[in-house]
């Protein structure tokens, strides 16, 4: 039988007659501007608090401004919790290269069943990446991709491939601007990075893998990996 309730924190029993932990099982934190400005302390102080947790199945991040650096706080955590079976990232700035960090993280993962990415400027480069996960990741049944930016024909292969497994309605839409400078987020924040003595094509855009900063957290990552295996 289960317990009480999704979010009442109550024993709750999942397939195969395992028992969830005694805990908090939803937690919304939507809308709350935890990425704001760039800042990412809550988000990566919650996620390293998750690593380890046992109860919670739902979480809700949506339009809170996270960046694909604050996407590879939340790949860490996907990396150990195998409990959390929904989550929402939506509305937010991960761009390709958090779509690339998340579903790097759940190639290892085994209980995400749906996860939300809708509205993140993610162009072709990033759903290839989001393929490859759902190809080769039979547990993740269902992946929202509406409103981003893929290709017609990347919606075809989605379709083709996965069916009704990924959402991929309403795409093109334009890149988000900024009404002041007449540039797309990714654009106006490699702009301020430039200006600052920063790494103009850094990881936080979509971009092509090419900065360095990117590649190394790429050998990093999948250094880690080999080292599970």
């Amino acid at each position: 039988g289960e317990g009480e309730g999704a979010s009442g924190g109550i024993t709750r029993r999942r397939g195969g007659g395992h028992r969830r932990a005694r805990g908090l099982y939803s937690l919304n934190l939507a809308v709350n501007n935890c990425g704001q400005d760039g800042e990412r302390s809550g988000v990566r102080a919650l996620m390293k608090a998750l690593e380890k947790n046992k109860s919670l199945g739902m979480l809700n991040l949506r339009g809170n401004g996270l960046t694909s650096t604050v996407a590879g706080d939340i790949a860490e955590m996907l990396l150990e919790n195998n409990t959390l079976i929904q989550l929402n990232v939506g509305y937010n700035e991960v761009y390709n290269d958090g779509a690339w960090e998340l579903a790097e993280a759940l190639s290892e993962n085994t209980g995400l069943r749906g996860m939300d990415l809708q509205r993140n400027e993610i162009t072709d480069e990033g759903g290839a990446h989001l393929r490859n996960l759902m190809a080769g990741n039979a547990v993740l049944e269902e992946v929202d991709l509406r409103s981003n930016m893929l290709s017609p024909g990347a919606v075809q292969l989605f379709g083709r491939e996965f069916g009704e497994r990924c959402n991929c309605r309403w795409q093109m839409e334009p890149p988000k601007m900024d009404p002041l400078h007449g540039l797309t987020k990714k654009g106006l924040h490699n702009l301020t990075k430039k200006v600052s003595g920063g790494n103009p094509a850094g990881g936080e855009g979509g971009g092509t893998g090419g900065a360095g900063s990117v590649q190394a957290k790429r050998d990093d990552r999948a250094a880690k990996k080999a080292a599970r295996k």
